[in-house]
């Protein structure tokens, strides 16, 4: 009787091992990444050498940006500025035909709001080319010879905005263009070759 129930001991210690060994395989290919080793294959969309998912740069990795479409345009923004346009003129009209306080106080306050509508997208676009200047001169400086690198400071910030967009192996050439023939942001973005995208901007 014993020796009856340590074999069933056994062979069901013999199961739960193998069962345990089944679910130890099975959650190792459930974590494993789905990757293949082989050279040039396709990995979610990207070409891979021997197997190594590249990074990409989530700046170009939605639709591919250049000189003609990388003019960003906020429907929301001009929907509110119409309906603020739309206020400020009731407001006018309502003045004309009823001279009152209150209605002197309605203009005043939808002028007011014609301010802040403007000063709101004033703001953010001043602190945006800021950290635009910055983001340039340190990569002018990580690109370009020590030698000339005196002459980032001469680059203004209409310069710098426009060079953003170039990639970095052309953005220290556009940068000397720049200086030597007095370039503007336009006149700088129309001589890329390599366009660098920026979708992270306002």
């Amino acid at each position: 009787m014993e020796l009856h129930s340590y074999g069933t001991g056994g062979k069901g210690a013999g199961q739960a091992v193998a069962a345990g060994g089944r679910l130890g395989r099975l959650s190792g290919e459930m974590r494993r990444p789905e990757r293949t080793g082989g050279r040039g294959q396709k990995i979610d969309g990207k070409l891979t050498g021997r197997g190594r998912i590249r990074s990409v740069d989530p700046m170009s990795a939605k639709n591919p940006q250049g000189l003609k479409n990388h003019r960003r345009s906020d429907l929301w923004f001009w929907v509110v500025g119409l309906i603020v346009t739309i206020n400020l003129v009731v407001s006018i009209v309502s003045l004309v035909r009823v001279r009152n306080f209150h209605h002197v106080w309605v203009l005043i306050l939808s002028l007011a709001l014609v301010v802040l509508y403007l000063r709101v997208r004033e703001y953010p676009l001043k602190v945006q080319d800021r950290v635009i200047r910055l983001e340039e001169r340190l990569r002018l400086q990580a690109l370009s010879p020590p030698e000339w690198q005196a002459q980032i400071g001469r680059l203004s910030e209409d310069q710098l905005i426009g060079l953003r967009f170039a990639g970095d192996d052309e953005v220290v050439a556009l940068a000397r263009q720049a200086l030597d023939e007095n370039l503007n942001r336009k006149q700088i973005k129309e001589r890329i070759r390599n366009w660098r995208a920026d979708q992270w901007r306002v």
